[in-house]
């Protein structure tokens, strides 16, 4: 027998015995009669109650899944699916069919633990099953106690073990299995860390059957050039739709594996272009929503009789970025504000301050935050506002913008240069630097996708350092910040992901835990 490679296994949370059974037919079929793309296959799982992508994955390898534009049923999955026609999915064929199978994925650790089953009593519990293969003398790659945990539950579902209280102990099927086991040698079944391809599974059950698997070659042949490199493809996680197709040239699997995180020597360029050209493909998929836009606020921006911007539209500019900052409570003080055009009046010192708060809206959430838009009034109408209508470089506009606001408008300060330059209003070449408003959501996703090396801003210089860093791969004619935004509230995005093997897209998740971002 063929050394295996070392295998996660898993054996879907919430599945019973019949399920999982009934899980591996569906599949085979499926996989047999219309072979589902990775996409598909993460549709499939979802209908069928499986939403964490390790199942998914041990069941392609299990039931000898392949294939990068299609998964396909392979020669395994060709007998397996002659052991299912024989008695359905029930059946004592197909149940034996599958033991073999799992015995094939890794042999080492069958032929231990169920040797320890010989050298007890008959019975084990699964701790002492556990500290049997944490013994110095297991050469193999221990697997963890969840993982032994999913085994055992395979093995029960199969019919190999059997439950006797709190312990376990061996079925006529699994002592056939262990027979086969102990007339190979050890180096045989040790499962090699670097072995890829899928080797036979040659393991008798209780009535002899043919290997459940690819007969391994008796010569080795001829060394033939490397096959060019195919694009992959991934399934996007379960729950949530395929982003369209972008230029696979920029894929991921096109530039460099998923250690670009990690190391200087790969194009992280290039990288960088296909995250970014991902979330684009998902905005404009969805129409290219964009939320939180000044005119959405009711704020009409156009070029005042000289050009310049009418003052009260700029105030209206900073309370809206001092609003949206504060969150719900300063969306309701904006509804307020702009419901009764209290705006217009309070810059053009029409109103005072006191008589807006002993009006409807000194009713409002977050009313205090009117005494910031006092300051902002003062301050346009002074030096802060003439140097902010002479800025034509980034520096000029952050230092501009800052003396108005201050730190009070955080991120949406940025938003501020957005809408100006969305309106044709501001044109100078460097505002673009400072357009893309980098909140924490959008901050953490660009962060994820490698377009940050980190997600946290201490102040508005390091806020404006993200911006210029986003501003290159987000700029007007793509909505700046807006696809990273949109991407952040429906794509499903999390830190520790539990789906990132499934999802499309290249980012740190799929690496584990990255570089420390203090």
């Amino acid at each position: 027998m063929a050394p295996m490679p070392t295998i996660e296994f898993a054996s879907g949370s919430g599945l019973d015995a019949g399920a999982r059974l009934s899980l591996c037919a569906d599949l085979i079929q499926t996989a047999a009669e219309t072979p589902p793309s990775p996409v598909r296959y993460a549709r499939w799982l979802r209908d069928h109650g499986v939403s964490d992508r390790e199942t998914g994955v041990f069941l392609a390898s299990l039931l000898g899944i392949r294939g990068r534009s299609s998964l396909e049923a392979g020669t395994v999955a060709g007998e397996l699916r002659k052991a299912l026609e024989k008695g359905g999915q029930e059946g004592d064929a197909f149940r034996t069919a599958l033991f073999e199978r799992m015995l094939a994925l890794d042999g080492y650790l069958a032929l231990h633990v169920l040797g320890a089953f010989k050298t007890s009593n008959g019975l084990l519990s699964d701790r002492e099953l556990y500290a049997r293969i944490s013994s110095p003398s297991y050469g193999g790659r221990r697997p963890t106690s969840a993982g032994l945990g999913h085994w055992l539950t395979w093995m029960l579902t199969l019919g190999a073990i059997e439950k006797v209280g709190f312990q376990r102990r061996l079925t006529p099927m699994a002592e056939a299995g262990l027979a086969y086991l102990e007339g190979a040698s050890e180096e045989e079944l040790r499962p090699p860390p670097e072995e890829e391809e899928e080797p036979p599974a040659p393991v008798a059950g209780a009535t002899p059957q043919a290997p459940v698997a690819e007969a391994a070659p008796t010569a080795a042949p001829e060394p033939a050039p490397a096959p060019a490199p195919e694009p992959v493809t991934a399934s996007v996680p379960p729950l949530l739709e395929a982003p369209p197709e972008v230029d696979e040239s920029l894929a991921p699997s096109a530039y460099a594996p998923h250690h670009r995180f990690f190391s200087e020597a790969i194009p992280r360029d290039a990288a960088c272009e296909a995250s970014a050209r991902r979330v684009l493909a998902w905005w404009h998929a969805a129409g290219c929503p964009a939320a939180d836009r000044a005119s959405a606020l009711g704020i009409e921006l156009a070029a005042g009789p000289h050009g310049g911007v009418d003052g009260t539209r700029l105030f209206a500019l900073f309370a809206a970025a001092r609003c949206l900052e504060a969150g719900p409570g300063g969306r309701a003080l904006w509804a307020a504000l702009a419901g009764v055009g209290t705006l217009e009046r309070l810059y053009r010192e029409e109103t005072s301050l006191e008589e807006v708060l002993e009006g409807p809206v000194g009713e409002a959430p977050a009313a205090g935050l009117l005494v910031d838009l006092v300051r902002y009034r003062r301050r346009l109408q002074g030096e802060a506002g003439r140097a902010l209508a002479r800025a034509r470089t980034s520096e000029q506009l952050l230092e501009a913008l800052t003396a108005v606001a201050g730190t009070t408008a955080g991120a949406h300060l940025f938003w501020i240069p957005r809408e100006m330059r969305l309106a044709g209003l501001w044109r100078f070449p460097e505002v673009e630097r400072l357009c893309p408003v980098p909140t924490a959501a959008v901050r953490e996703h660009a962060y994820r996708l490698g377009l940050l090396p980190g997600h946290y801003a201490r102040g508005t210089e390091e806020l404006a350092l993200a911006a210029r860093r986003l501003s290159v791969w987000f700029r007007a004619s793509e909505g700046f910040d807006l696809p990273l935004a949109h991407f952040a509230r429906t794509y499903g995005c999390a830190f520790h992901c539990e789906r990132s093997a499934l999802c499309h897209l290249d980012c740190r998740e799929r690496e584990g835990p990255g570089p420390v971002d203090l």
